[in-house]
């Protein structure tokens, strides 16, 4: 009996979650952490190497600096600023240029699609490639592995596209959620 009422306040649990889910915008948690996943990747292999990126809008660097940001320099007349530093240090420009633009597709697709089953998961990736591969088009002539269909990249770049997902399953849904067990059982496949 005690088993029985576990599970049903179980699935009462995950229904209202789902329920106070729905049209979540984890846009902005989306923006920096997939900057700090990143930059997490990007520190194991490189370590603390300056990565200097250009601030959109072309501001001026007196003006940024008053505004308190870091790692600026001026590279051919337009400020750059190193995103080789937390999100929260990054121009919120840049940090949208970057990260944000995807983070909105990728909201999206978390919006348009309900897990229920590892094919879902499957289905929120390939949305999730879509979305980087709109995003990162001036990167094709370079890395043209990466912009074929999700089913057809190295399991390297699933496992890629995978990450990104697992961080919109926990914004969106927890660490211990159903859904996150549902991605686990994809990244086990892959």
């Amino acid at each position: 009996m005690l088993n029985r009422k576990s599970n049903n306040t179980k699935l009462i649990m995950e229904t209202w979650r789902r329920f106070i889910s729905e049209g979540t915008d984890i846009t902005k948690k989306m923006t920096d952490m997939g900057h700090e996943a990143w930059r997490k990747d990007f520190v194991e292999k490189n370590g603390e190497t300056p990565r200097p990126k250009p601030v959109p809008g072309n501001p001026s660097l007196e003006e940024l600096q008053s505004q308190g940001f870091e790692g600026l320099e001026v590279i051919d007349v337009v400020v750059n600023q190193n995103i080789n530093q937390p999100a929260s240090k990054i121009v919120p420009a840049l940090n949208h240029k970057l990260n944000g633009a995807p983070a909105v597709g990728y909201n999206k697709a978390m919006n348009e699609v309900q897990i229920n089953s590892v094919e879902d998961i499957e289905k929120l990736a390939d949305e999730f490639h879509k979305v980087w591969m709109d995003c990162n088009s001036w990167q094709k002539d370079k890395s043209p592995e990466m912009f074929v269909p999700y089913s057809q990249l190295s399991r390297d770049l699933k496992i890629k596209d995978l990450i990104i997902l697992e961080l919109a399953i926990k914004i969106m849904y927890g660490e211990n959620s159903s859904e996150h067990e549902l991605l686990q059982q994809a990244m086990s496949n892959v």
